[in-house]
């Protein structure tokens, strides 16, 4: 009879295991199973999230480096600013600086010598004085004799008008003849400046840009006045402002430039001068008519005496120039004679009305205003002079030319 075997259990089963595990390790890795990846507890696997920390960390430093780079851009945007600022602030002080001096300019420009009407007059009122105690000291109860009309000078450059030859030499001829040497030679002349060339170069300009038709004009109005201290003439219906415009704008201009030479003057070249052209206008334009009627011609105090008349009228003739009115010397005698320049006024047969100090007048103000205004500052002086004919036939001497 055959025997049956029972199969006995392996005590240690895992040691088979083992060793079928051991002869596995040869098997590919396709054979083999897949390890199972660590995870993170939320899930995500670890390896991720290094590089999400690692792509945000470069993110923030990027972010850093911009906002870095802005705050270096801003700090250069406020030096900048800061910068501007300043530049802006320096601008706007000089422009102010400018500014200033401008107006400092424009000031100047303006009249800044302001001659009043009674300093004016008093200064004239003086010199008629002057010129009046000179007269009769001089020219006082001479013997009846003409006053010397030299003859031969072009027209319009007799000393004195025709009419007075039908007077004696006389104080009152003396101041008249005295005056118009004045006015001619000396008033809106500018012989006042020590430089020659100086004073004729003003003197010649000054003719030349002269708005003469408009003085001419304005001038006329004269006739409507009277022998007081009043508004003469104003702008009337018709009238074109802008002559009055021109004419002011004239004056501020010569006032201006005769203020810049005197300031630029130097006093001890000044009396020097002034000395100068006294004795001239003494040996060239009065002494060769006085010295036909008196002897004193030659004496230290007549010569004196003369200067001093002659600087008088030079330091009004300054006082004029200096400040913007138009100021005029005028030999009419309107309340008699009102159509005629320079004439004797007959009173009657035996007397005549010489013009012994002109008028003054004034139109506009020192302050450069008021040119459509024009004033009377003093009145024209005169004297009652017998004529030569009820005393006697007395030839004249017209031997000699004469040009004052």
């Amino acid at each position: 009879m055959a025997s049956t075997e029972i199969p006995v259990p392996d005590p240690n089963p895992l040691v088979g295991t083992t060793e079928s595990n051991e002869g596995d390790i040869g098997a590919s890795s396709e054979d083999r199973a897949e390890p199972v990846a660590n995870t993170s507890p939320l899930g995500t696997p670890v390896k991720d999230k290094e590089v999400t920390i690692q792509s945000d960390e470069a993110s923030l430093k990027q972010l850093h480096e911009k906002i870095a780079s802005l705050e270096q851009q801003l700090d250069a945007e406020k030096k900048l600013h800061v910068k501007t600022q300043n530049t802006l602030d320096l601008t706007r002080k000089e422009w102010k600086q400018v500014a200033h001096e401008l107006s400092k300019r424009l000031s100047d420009t303006k009249p800044s010598h302001i001659v009043t009407d009674d300093y004016l007059k008093d200064l004239v009122e003086a010199l008629r004085y002057d010129i009046r105690c000179f007269s009769e000291k001089y020219f006082e109860d001479l013997s009846p004799q003409p006053w010397p009309q030299l003859s031969g000078g072009r027209k319009g450059t007799l000393v004195l008008p025709e009419k007075y030859a039908q007077c004696p030499a006389s104080p009152a001829l003396a101041q008249s003849f005295i005056w118009r040497v004045l006015e001619k030679r000396v008033f809106n002349r500018y012989q006042w400046p020590a430089n020659d060339e100086v004073g004729q170069g003003l003197y010649k300009l000054s003719k030349s840009l002269s708005p003469s038709k408009h003085a001419v004009l304005l001038w006329t109005h004269y006739t409507e006045c009277t022998h007081s201290c009043k508004a003469v003439s104003n702008p009337g219906e018709g009238e074109n402002i802008s002559e009055y415009e021109t004419l002011r704008k004239f004056h501020i201009w010569r006032a201006t430039t005769a203020n810049m030479v005197f300031h630029a003057e130097d006093p001890e070249e000044v009396q020097k001068s002034w000395g100068e052209l006294a004795e001239s206008l003494m040996e060239k334009r009065i002494n060769p008519i006085t010295s036909k009627i008196i002897s004193s011609s030659e004496d230290e105090r007549y010569r004196k005496l003369l200067i001093e008349v002659i600087e008088k009228a030079l330091i009004i003739d300054r006082e004029i120039s200096r400040q913007v009115a138009w100021i005029r010397w005028s030999f009419e005698d309107l309340e008699y004679h009102p159509e005629t320049v320079e004439s004797g006024i007959p009173i009657n047969q035996d007397c005549l009305q010489v013009i012994t100090a002109p008028a003054l007048i004034k139109r506009g103000k020192s302050s450069g205003e008021g040119f459509g205004e024009q004033l009377e500052l003093l009145a024209a002086d005169s004297s009652v002079v017998v004529n030569l004919s009820p005393l006697g036939d007395y030839s004249r001497d017209e031997g000699d030319s004469f040009s004052i």
